[in-house]
């Protein structure tokens, strides 16, 4: 399976102390990076009843920037106002059992390989799904 999209995103007003950043005073306009997102995913059944699942994801945002006053911070500095772009790479092995065609359940971990300007993560990821 293999899943792709890309966002383009709009450029919001802002004010004082935001999710962007800011500080007292600021006011402008952010121009967010659009985003790019793939994920690939892959399995191999071992017997009817088990399976090995592997995610390859890649995430990539470019630079939020920033038009207007930016503001001070406490100490009267000028606030940052946007983000530098950024990109991560990541995985989610998982062992997936199946003990009716209907039911099934997954275990495994997600990862983070490399990036830049971003967050090391990771994660247990546990999911039981039915379906009829």
């Amino acid at each position: 399976r293999a899943s792709f999209s890309y966002t383009a995103s709009t450029s919001p007003t802002v004010k004082d102390f935001n999710v962007y950043g800011g500080g007292y005073e600021t006011d402008g306009t952010v121009k967010i990076g659009n985003s790019l997102a793939a994920d690939l995913g892959i399995e191999y059944s071992f017997t009817k009843y088990w399976v090995f699942a592997i995610d390859l994801v890649y995430n990539y945002q470019s630079q939020s920037t920033f038009s207007g006053h930016p503001g001070v911070n406490l100490n009267g500095t000028p606030a940052s106002v946007g983000a530098p772009s950024n990109d991560l790479f990541s995985v989610a092995p998982a062992l997936e059992y199946n003990p009716s065609p209907n039911m099934g359940f997954l275990g495994g971990v997600w990862v983070s390989v490399t990036g830049r300007n971003t967050s090391n993560f990771a994660s247990l990821v546990l999911t039981m799904f039915y379906s009829w």
